[in-house]
Formats: C-alpha cells, sequence, structure tokens
C-alpha cells in the first residue's frame, strides 16, 4: 500500500465516510482500513516512535522472523508464496495471510531518491507541454481545444494560451508567441523579420476552379485551370501564388472542424462578357499551340455548350501529361470529334494518369533556362544495341542456321517480351550456343535499363537452401522477385546440384511463383518438359513448377549440332618451329 492510498483513506474518514464505505469504494478490506486508521491515529496521538507501528499481539509466526529477514536479504525477489513454503518446512502451522502481511511489513522498501527543482539561468531553457479540454461554448456546443504551456525554467514564468489544434504549425507558431511574451532582456534579440511558421503545400486547381485545403475549397481564377499551384495556410488565411510565386487569391481560412465549406471570391469566375470569355479561352489555348486553337475552334463552331467544355478540357491539364493531351487533341481534329467526350475516351485509352508530383514536376520543366532544352539526347534505336549479339567473335551463325533463327534472336535482344512481363525458354542439348545467347540478350536488356540477374540453376539452390539455414528465405525470394528478367542457366545440367538440395522443386516453385505475370523469367535448360519431374523429384510440384514457366512464355527449342563437339573436331595450327 502507498501513501497516496493511504492519505486518501484518511481524507475519506475526515470528511465523514464509515469504514465499511471506504473500504467498498476503494475495493479494500475492512480490516486494512481499520489497521490505516489506528495508525494515523497512533501517530496523532504521539504514542509511538515516528516510522513505527503500533504494538501487535503475539503470534505463532513470531520465532520465524529471523528466517523471513534472511530469505528477504538472500533473495529480494522471492515471492510470498515462496516464503510460506520455507516456513511450512521448518514446522510453521500457520496460514498464508499473516505470512504475507508480515513479508510486507519485514521486506525491505527502495528509497525514494529525492525530486530536484529544474534549475537553469536567465533566458537558457524552458519547457512546454499541452492539455486536452472539452468545453461547451456557447454557439458552437461541446468542443475539445488544447492549452499550450511553455514554463521557463529559471523564473517558472508560465505563458498559457487555448489553440485548436496540436499539430507542428500551432506548436511553432505558439513558441514564437511565447519567445514574444517572455522575458525578453534576458533572450536574445527577435530577429527582424518574423518567424514564418505558415505550411506550404501544391494542389491541382480542379475543374470548377477550386483548390482543396483541409477538406475545403478556395477558388483561384479560372484561368488556372489543371495547374499545380502552391498553397500557404496561415492560421486565419489560405494565400494562393501562381507558377512564379505571385499571389492570385487569398482567402479567410474556414473554421478547423468544419469541412466541405467553399470560400469562393467571383471575380475568379469566368467573365460574363462573352467575348471577353471566349478571348481568354483562347489565350489558353493558345499556350497549348496551335493544334489546340483548332479544336476550340471546332469545339466552340459545333457545340451549345462549348466554352463550358473547353474550360473543363483545360482542367483535364491536371490529371494528364501535356503531351497525352496534345495526342488526344491531334488525333480528335483528325477524326473531325470537337467534343469534350471524345477527348476524354482516348485519353482513357491511351494514356495514364499522372500524380500531383508529376503535375508539378512537368511545369517546372518548362520553366528551366533554354539551355538545359537545347540538343536533347533521344532515346536510341533498338538496332543500335545489336552489337550485343553480332559482334560475338565465337559465335557462328551459320554453323546452326536451321536450328537458330537469328532475326528472333535480335527481336528478343529488343526487350519487348521482358516489357510484356513474359518468359523465356530455350530448350536443347549441349553446346548448340543457349548459354551465349541468353547471356547476349541480358547484356542487351541492361543496355535498354531493364534490371536483370543471371545465375546459374545450381548457385540459386546454394542461395536458397543457405537461405533456410538463417531463415532468410523470404528476404530471398523477394530479392529474385523484383528483377526486370532473372536468367537462370543450366537448369538441369547435372543432379548433383539436385542432390544437395532435397528441397529444391520447392525452392525453385516459391521464387517462380513470386514472378509469375510479374516479371520476366529466362530458363535454359537440357532437358525435355516431360523430364523435369524426375530431376526436381517432386512430380506434382513439377508440373505446376512447369506450368508456371511455360504459361505464355517464348519457348525456343534448338536441336543443332554442338558447336563445342565441331571447333574441338577442327585440326589444330602446328606450333612454330623453334629457331
Amino acid at each position: 500500500m502507498n501513501e497516496e492510498l493511504r492519505h486518501e483513506i484518511v481524507r475519506r474518514r475526515q470528511g465523514g465516510a464509515s469504514m465499511r464505505r471506504i473500504a467498498r469504494d476503494l475495493g479494500l478490506a475492512r480490516a486494512t482500513v481499520q489497521s490505516v486508521l489506528r495508525r494515523w491515529q497512533a501517530e496523532r496521538a504521539g504514542r509511538e516512535a515516528a516510522g513505527g507501528v503500533p504494538a501487535r499481539r503475539p503470534s505463532r509466526l513470531d520465532p520465524y522472523d529471523e528466517t523471513i529477514r534472511q530469505l528477504l536479504a538472500r533473495y529480494p525477489d522471492i515471492t510470498i508464496v515462496r516464503v510460506f513454503q520455507e516456513l511450512r518446512a521448518q514446522g510453521f502451522t500457520g496460514g498464508l495471510t499473516v505470512v504475507r502481511e508480515r513479508v510486507l511489513e519485514l521486506r525491505p522498501q527502495p528509497l525514494r531518491e529525492p525530486v530536484r527543482r529544474f534549475e537553469t539561468a536567465p533566458g537558457v531553457q524552458a519547457q512546454m507541454d499541452s492539455s486536452s479540454y472539452d468545453i461547451d461554448f456557447t454557439e458552437e456546443g461541446r468542443r475539445r481545444v488544447h492549452l499550450f504551456s511553455y514554463v521557463l525554467g529559471y523564473s517558472r514564468r508560465q505563458y498559457l494560451r487555448f489553440v485548436e489544434s496540436q499539430d507542428l504549425p500551432t506548436t511553432l507558431r505558439e513558441h514564437v508567441r511565447a519567445f514574444t511574451h517572455e522575458e525578453r532582456p534576458h533572450l536574445l534579440p527577435l530577429p527582424a523579420t518574423p518567424y514564418d511558421v505558415a505550411v506550404v503545400a501544391y494542389r491541382v486547381v480542379d475543374v470548377e476552379g477550386f483548390v482543396v485545403s483541409q477538406q475545403n475549397s478556395y477558388s483561384v481564377p479560372w484561368r488556372y485551370l489543371g495547374q499545380a499551384l502552391p498553397v500557404r495556410v496561415t492560421e486565419t488565411e489560405v494565400i494562393v501564388y501562381g507558377a512564379r510565386l505571385e499571389e492570385i487569391a487569398r482567402h479567410r481560412l474556414c473554421p478547423r472542424g468544419r469541412t466541405g465549406q467553399r470560400a469562393e471570391d467571383k471575380a475568379h469566375r469566368p467573365s460574363a462578357d462573352p467575348r471577353r470569355h471566349e478571348a481568354l479561352l483562347r489565350e489558353r489555348f493558345a499556350e497549348l499551340g496551335p493544334l489546340a486553337e483548332r479544336f476550340l475552334d471546332g469545339l466552340l463552331r459545333g457545340q451549345r455548350y462549348g466554352k463550358e467544355q473547353a474550360l473543363k478540357l483545360l482542367a483535364l491539364q491536371g490529371s494528364y501529361a501535356r503531351a497525352d493531351l496534345l495526342a488526344a487533341l491531334e488525333r480528335a481534329v483528325r477524326f473531325g470529334a470537337y467534343t469534350l467526350s471524345a477527348v476524354e475516351r482516348i485519353l482513357a485509352a491511351q494514356a495514364q494518369p499522372r500524380s500531383c508530383l508529376d503535375v508539378l514536376a512537368e511545369q517546372e520543366r518548362r520553366h528551366l533556362p533554354d539551355s538545359l532544352r537545347d540538343n536533347p539526347v533521344s532515346p536510341r534505336l533498338t538496332t543500335d544495341y545489336q552489337h550485343l549479339v553480332e559482334e560475338a567473335t565465337d559465335f557462328d551463325w551459320e554453323f546452326n542456321r536451321q536450328a537458330i533463327d537469328r532475326t528472333q534472336i535480335e527481336e528478343l535482344a529488343g526487350g519487348a517480351f521482358i516489357e510484356r512481363q513474359d518468359n523465356l525458354v530455350f530448350v536443347g542439348q549441349s553446346g548448340v550456343g543457349k548459354s551465349f545467347l541468353i547471356q547476349a540478350i541480358a547484356e542487351a536488356a541492361c543496355v535498354l535499363g531493364y534490371s536483370v540477374r543471371y545465375t546459374t540453376s545450381a548457385d540459386l539452390l546454394m542461395d536458397l537452401t543457405a537461405s533456410l539455414a538463417d531463415q532468410t528465405l523470404p528476404e530471398r525470394v523477394r530479392y529474385y522477385a523484383r528483377f526486370d528478367l532473372l536468367v537462370i542457366d543450366e537448369f538441369g545440367f547435372e543432379k548433383i546440384e539436385r542432390s544437395n538440395s532435397p528441397q529444391a522443386a520447392n525452392l525453385l516453385y516459391k521464387v517462380i511463383d513470386a514472378r509469375t505475370r510479374q516479371r520476366a523469367t529466362a530458363l535454359v535448360t537440357n532437358i525435355d518438359f516431360a523430364a523435369w519431374g524426375d530431376y526436381l523429384g517432386d512430380a506434382p510440384l513439377a508440373m505446376a513448377f512447369l506450368d508456371r514457366v511455360v504459361d505464355g512464355a517464348i519457348i525456343l527449342k534448338i536441336n543443332g549440332k554442338s558447336y563445342r563437339a565441331h571447333r574441338a573436331s577442327m585440326p589444330k595450327p602446328a606450333p612454330n618451329a623453334k629457331r
């Protein structure tokens, strides 16, 4: 029992509560309450020494006090039940309750460290805290507010202010106010320019001409439809800036806690003058180029609500890349489809929506200096990479001309099957050039920017088997699953790799299953599909493994002559005669 509980018992007794009620409310036994009150009364009467306890009646446990002290000294954490068992072994016949009370009395209590007052020099340090309160307001009803507290370490002078939020901008803002309020003579001079703790974020202007902040909408001039603009949120205002950081709109911040509110400036709406409205539309479409101007002409000429559709089309810049939008306009003009719905259908079929970061990146790229846009480096044609398979000095395309389709190999080197996430399987006897070709295709994929991992079947199984020992198999499977192209060479070349890994079928299946329809996998083997079950030693799992490898895969069966055997049978040049 701690001092706080004893104090509460005494306080309630002094308030007129009976011992029965005190025991019931605090969940204590009446004997415990009575003991605390008896001790308190004895201390008040001065009938006991400081820190002592009232004299107790003799007990059959008294002869064992020294035994209890020895046990507590030797085993400070010993339990009461264990002490009871030791006493019973020595002949004690009493109950557990009396032992519990005696152990609690005799067990040494840890000394409490005194609380030291935190002291600092003037203007050196302060401490902040906050607490929440639910307060009934006259107009808004019950609402939660927060009390910000800032206490100086030297004088204990305290700054208090109720705020509506505990977010970072509010915390920084209240620190600034506390700096200006507290012991200014002992603080560093405040900066000439006040601290700016306002939040700045980029928001895309939607089709209605609004930006959204904290689930409320604020209007901007309609000519900024589709653009990503910086929005600065202060304690009382929302300020929107243009691409050159010029202020274009300012609104009072909607009350915190309310959502779905709209702050609109009528001056931001399109001009009521039809001619002025059309002139501004043409100005915006002129920024997109002649093709957009041509589309606008057809839209205004053929649609009754052409201006409204034009506004919504401008807002599409916030959802699609500029190039995609221009491509959709070009297709619409080519087919004479001068409607917003036609452009939206074209974009849905041929383009991908983009994020706010993509919009911002595109806008910033348009503002870069012209020097950065001079002589852009265009992507290379795939024909530039054919030397990876053409300039191989040790490979003779004519030797197995009937078995190897050179055009198909060069097409594979272009990487289209990787983009489609199709698998590639080379099947054929040893020596026909399978490994050389797959390595050349893999090198070409690297040049094209794909991530490629080459491994032999034996090395893959060795790595996966080792991961079983150190319990990192899931991490290794994820590692092999992340590459755009995984090349597994020499699959089934020798059964020693299978014998060294009894779980080969299961391990290989995990890797292939993690990559199925997600990444491209290339497999090079010299055994037919029918023999995979015998090689892996698990026919059902081998069929599942085979199904995932060959499903939709490009399968090249090379039944040709062994180039190694042919080269070995060629006559060797005579050694040079010694001079």
